[in-house]
């Protein structure tokens, strides 16, 4: 019942890939005779194990035989030692094979492996399956996606969405295509590192095994076949601690960068810092992280020497400085030449100088002059700045002169009138404060000096006009003439109010 259930889960996970198989030229999926169940397991990646139960007992099988095609390799026939094969015997037989291969035999990743099994009975009765397995780590449920044309990816299920990727990597691909002339199409696989890492643990023995998710199936771990497995597959890969979009969208452009340049570049040698600040460089994502790190750096005057940045650290904690630094010394590139001119070089590294001289050439300085003027450069407002950009950012239009539209027909202008409008005065909210008095400053006032006699030269003062004063004779002539005046006045007047007080009365 176990193996049953089992078989129904492989089988359920299998038939999917039969369309992408549909074009061999043996069918794909064949059983006839006493076959019950059958179910293969990957053991990744070092193990395949095949099972198949036929409905006779142990004691009517006279044997078996079992070959394994990998797709693309050699068939491969092998001949079942029935002793070690059979783990039950009746009323139904089950045998088990365990297929362990070595590194340079192993099916290529996510490619299937077709097998066929033939069991024959003592009387002369055959039972046959052909039937076959993706070679894939089955722990993971994978995702098999294409992007957009030239890009397809292979990603746990948990990954972002195909629509988020596209919009996160198509710029990157479109960006770089268009930097280096060449639009190749590209299968990247995206690996959970911890899952990787945690494909070995150890037994109650001690030893370090790979143990079958089904069955529980021990087989022993050899981590350079890990890697070795990874590294030969045809598949583009990336390695990732989380499967959060940003992450995998730096990192895909980390490795679309690599596989864009190659062949520009070809056998020069470029040195790994250059490489990955300008992967880095490519990617959308914000990098103010890269800041605060090669701040903290500077500060301390603890960055990495040229020769340290030519090869990326092994150790996963100085391996975030080690990124900040080549990116931060990449950006100070572009900062100082401009964008277009980076790129320019990068592409142009293939066929000119060594990477020193051409550096040189570009930048007006020496190469080893690029650390202490990247870092003296932190601190200043343009590095603030250029730690904010990235080469998808739209260039802010200048302001243009734009005719209004005037409707039709036009709007009425309205005549000002004479009539006068009630103007409301300010009115003042809150305290005055006083206006201070100018303050009287005293000043040096110079004194008169002691007045001295000075002898002055004859005619030097000004002459003096005299003037004439009347007489005593002539007022006492005048005064008899004012009197005889005042007194014929006062008679006249007199008379005026006399005649007009008379004319009252009547």
């Amino acid at each position: 019942m176990r193996y049953s259930i089992i078989f129904l889960i492989i089988l359920a996970g299998l038939l999917f890939n039969l369309d992408a198989l549909s074009a061999q030229d043996e069918p794909l999926f064949e059983a006839e005779g006493a076959i019950v169940t059958w179910f293969a397991e990957v053991i990744y990646p070092e193990a395949i194990l095949f099972s198949i139960e036929i409905g006779v007992p142990a004691e009517q099988i006279a044997s078996a035989s079992l070959v394994i095609q990998p797709e693309g390799g050699r068939r491969i026939p092998i001949t079942i030692d029935l002793e070690q094969a059979i783990v039950q015997e009746e009323p139904t037989t089950q045998l088990n094979y365990l297929w362990d291969f070595p590194l340079q035999e192993a099916p290529r990743l996510f490619s299937n492996v077709i097998y066929e099994w033939v069991v024959s009975s003592t009387d002369n009765q055959s039972s046959r399956l052909r039937h076959f397995i993706p070679f894939q780590d089955m722990r993971i449920e994978w995702r098999d996606e294409s992007i957009f044309p030239n890009l397809r990816m292979i990603l746990p299920t948990e990954g972002p969405s195909n629509q988020r990727l596209h919009n996160a990597i198509e710029p990157i691909y479109n960006l770089l295509a268009e930097n280096t002339g060449t639009r190749p199409t590209i299968d990247l696989l995206v690996i959970n590192r911890a899952l990787l890492d945690s494909l070995c643990t150890t037994n109650r023995a001690g030893e370090s095994v790979i143990v079958g998710e089904i069955t529980g199936t021990e087989v022993p771990c050899d981590p350079e076949v890990v890697r070795g497995l990874i590294n030969r597959t045809s598949l583009e890969f990336i390695e990732t601690d989380s499967l959060v979009l940003q992450n995998i969208t730096d990192l895909a452009s980390q490795r679309l960068t690599e596989i864009f340049y190659a062949p520009l570049w070809g056998n020069r040698d470029v040195p790994d810092w250059f490489v990955s600040g300008l992967g880095n460089f490519y990617s959308p994502n914000p990098k103010g992280q890269f800041l605060n790190t090669s701040l903290n750096v500077a500060r301390t005057n603890t960055q990495f020497t040229l020769n340290e940045m030519n090869m990326m650290p092994d150790d996963p904690d100085l391996q975030l400085r080690w990124q900040a630094q080549s990116y931060g010394m990449v950006l100070y590139m572009a900062d100082q030449i401009g964008v277009p001119a980076l790129f320019d070089f990068a592409r142009s590294l293939g066929t000119s100088n060594p990477f020193d001289t051409a550096y040189q050439v570009v930048m007006q300085q020496p190469l080893s002059g690029l650390i202490p003027a990247w870092r003296n450069w932190l601190f200043t407002e343009p590095a603030v700045s250029a730690y904010g950009f990235t080469p998808y950012l739209e260039e802010t239009p200048a302001p243009s002169p734009t005719r209004s539209p005037t409707p039709f027909p036009p709007t009425e202008t309205l005549v000002p009138s004479a009539t006068p409008t009630n103007t409301p005065l300010p009115t003042i909210t809150g305290v005055r404060s006083a206006t201070p008095l100018p303050t009287r400053t005293p000043t040096a006032t110079p004194r008169r000096g002691t007045p001295t006699v000075t002898p002055r030269p004859a005619g030097s003062l000004p002459t003096v006009t005299p003037v004439v004063v009347p007489s005593q004779a002539s007022n006492e002539n005048s005064s008899p003439t004012v009197a005889i005046a005042i007194v014929v006045g006062a008679a006249l007047i007199g008379s005026v109010i006399g005649l007009l007080v008379t004319r009252i009365r009547r």
